[in-house]
């Protein structure tokens, strides 16, 4: 990528954790988009849509959830709290598809359950299948339809620039507009719809 060094290593690392967060292909995917947007040639336009695809792409679900508490980087801080020994840590978690079925608490669980979120990382083989359990919510449906939906907005964001019907300062807010998709469950819900109707309007300025 012909990018000054720390936004190529910013985006090394973005690709580097989506072949974590998924596999190969799937970084390939965030790349290609990234290599096309560094063609303008404008380093900030390509650092703002690096940062917000890969935000798309790497949704938390439990999936993900389940490597982020494996890893040393999701444990350290835990770690830094107790006398260091990872049998002192717990967590407390609030899993979506019990929370759809009324139950109110988190449960707790203890680091002897280690081996159960293990196996729900391999699990993310399952991520955007018909044979994903945790992926028929209207929320999981949501975060796999707003990636394509990046992709198309930044390829008419590009098309826009080589025709030098928008700015590289207007079409960089343009393609920072999903920060502001935050949030679990209803409230990202919600702030998802409020981001498809800007990104609408803005698109519909450039024809």
């Amino acid at each position: 990528l012909e990018l000054p060094d720390r936004e190529r290593a910013r985006i090394g690392l973005l690709s580097a954790d989506l072949v974590g967060y998924q596999n190969e292909a799937y970084s390939g995917r965030f790349l290609e988009l990234v290599e096309r947007t560094a063609a303008t040639g404008d380093a900030g336009f390509t650092d703002t849509v690096a940062g917000m695809f890969h935000k798309l792409l790497a949704y938390k679900d439990e999936y993900e959830v389940a490597r982020l508490m494996r890893s040393p980087d999701g444990l350290a801080p835990a770690l830094a709290l107790t006398d260091g020994s990872a049998s002192s840590v717990s967590w407390q978690l609030h899993p979506p598809m019990l929370r759809s079925l009324g139950m109110r608490r988190k449960l707790r669980f203890r680091h002897r359950s280690a081996p159960i979120f293990a196996t729900l990382e391999r699990g993310k083989r399952l991520r955007g299948t018909p044979l994903d359990p945790f992926g028929r919510s209207a929320l999981r449906r949501l975060e796999r339809q707003l990636p394509a939906e990046y992709e198309s907005a930044v390829e008419q964001l590009l098309a826009a620039l080589a025709e030098h019907r928008i700015t590289v300062e207007r079409a960089t807010a343009i393609a920072g507009l999903p920060d502001q998709v935050r949030g679990y469950e209803d409230l990202k819900i919600r702030r998802a719809g409020e981001y498809r109707s800007q990104l609408a309007a803005a698109l519909a300025e450039l024809t």
